[in-house]
Parts: structure tokens; C-alpha cells; sequence
């Protein structure tokens, strides 16, 4: 097993799951993720967002709300009565029965950014299934003019038996073949063929 976190906001009364964002909720797991909760606590966070280069450009009324609050990452086994009222409780419980989940709140403010969103959803976890958060990328998607990642399944000309993925997400070609990949990712054969269909 494994302990598992939320990072909760004591004075609010809200919090934040790793799972929303694609990461697994232990702290060695989302502690390390490039694009995952940690993006969320630090748009929560930030004082003075939006005045420079590199910051979140984004209207949304959740960034930076948690900026100056008490945040505790907090675990499923941590010490009872601690953070809290409740002596055979712990803050992790707490939350779950009272607290608000913002996460899909945030997710949406950090979906305001191009590069985060397109990350996202090619990085997107496969066991995330959340109608949640497929409505808001499907949101997402129209509010930018884009349309959904559409996948092929071209078949090898040399082995009958193999087949490779093609993706188009947006005029954005992959192809997960050999050559593709060898190549820089320049079109294949399997990307041209794709094209036509």
C-alpha cells in the first residue's frame, strides 16, 4: 500500500487532488510530476500573476486565492488531532467529509494556458476517467477552436501482423513507427496514408 495525500487549504476549507491532474496521489508520485498538482498549487499561490512573462494568462478568480493561506500537504496516515478539532481525526479526513474540492476549478484556470493544456491531454493518465474533466476539455477544445485527437491504426507494409497508431491532434502528426521515430519525427509513410483517409 502507500500512503495518500491532498494538499488542503485549512483556512478555506478546500483542497486538491494529485488524481485530477494525472498524477497518483502518493508524495513521491506527484512530487516529481512536471505538469501535475503542483502547477495547481502554484497558480493558487501566486501573488501578482499576470504582470510578466511566463505567468499564467488567465481571468479565472482562482488564482492566486490561496496566496498568504495555511496549505498542509496532508496524508491519509497522518497523526490524528493535528490541524484540526477533532483529537481522533486527521486533516485528511477532515477534508474528504467537509472540505470543498477545487481541483476541477483549477485544472480549468491552468487550461487557460495553451502549452498546459495541450500537455495535459497528451499526457493525460489512461486510468483517469472523469466526466468531470472530459467536459471541461471538451470546453477546452471549443472555447480554442481545436477538435479532439483523432487516432489511425495503420497496418506495417512489411509484417501483415503489426499495426502502428497514427495521431492527429490538431495538424499535430505522430506516428509511434520505427521510422518516425529514427527520423526526428519527420511524416512517415503511415502519416501519408492517414492523410487521405
Amino acid at each position: 500500500m502507500g500512503q495518500y495525500y491532498k494538499i488542503v487549504n485549512i483556512k478555506k476549507k478546500q483542497y486538491i487532488t494529485p488524481y485530477t491532474f494525472g498524477d497518483g496521489a502518493k508524495l513521491m508520485e506527484f512530487s516529481m510530476s512536471a505538469n501535475g498538482v503542483l502547477a495547481g498549487l502554484a497558480i493558487l499561490l501566486a501573488d501578482g500573476n499576470g504582470r510578466g512573462g511566463g505567468d499564467l494568462h488567465s481571468e479565472n478568480d482562482i488564482v492566486g486565492s490561496w496566496a498568504g493561506d495555511n496549505i498542509v500537504v496532508a496524508g491519509d496516515y497522518a497523526d490524528t488531532g493535528k490541524f484540526v478539532k477533532e483529537p481522533e481525526q486527521t486533516l485528511y479526513e477532515i477534508c474528504q467529509a467537509e472540505g470543498e474540492d477545487i481541483s476541477i476549478k483549477v485544472l480549468d484556470a491552468l487550461c487557460d494556458d495553451h502549452f498546459f493544456f495541450s500537455e495535459f491531454r497528451k499526457n493525460r493518465a489512461s486510468w483517469i476517467s472523469d466526466s468531470q474533466i472530459d467536459s471541461l476539455i471538451e470546453r477546452k477544445l471549443k472555447e480554442k477552436g481545436l477538435t479532439e485527437v483523432k487516432e489511425f491504426t495503420m497496418p506495417s507494409s512489411k509484417d501483415p501482423n503489426v499495426t502502428y497508431k497514427v495521431k492527429n491532434d490538431n495538424g499535430n502528426w505522430e506516428c509511434d513507427c520505427p521510422s518516425f521515430t529514427y527520423t526526428g519525427g519527420k511524416e512517415c509513410k503511415h502519416i501519408r496514408e492517414a492523410k487521405t483517409k
